[in-house]
């Protein structure tokens, strides 16, 4: 039981790992746009 709680631990941990990426990722695209359009405009 305590086998299949920490592996369930770990998956959550790479899941979020996962979703705090793209996180950071959007945001950094969403900067880089704002950029590109402020130098356009």
């Amino acid at each position: 039981m305590d086998k299949f709680e920490s592996r369930l631990m770990t998956k959550d941990m790479k899941e979020n790992e996962k979703g705090y990426l793209m996180t950071i990722i959007s945001i950094l695209s969403i900067i880089s746009i704002g950029v590109v359009a402020m130098i356009l405009v």
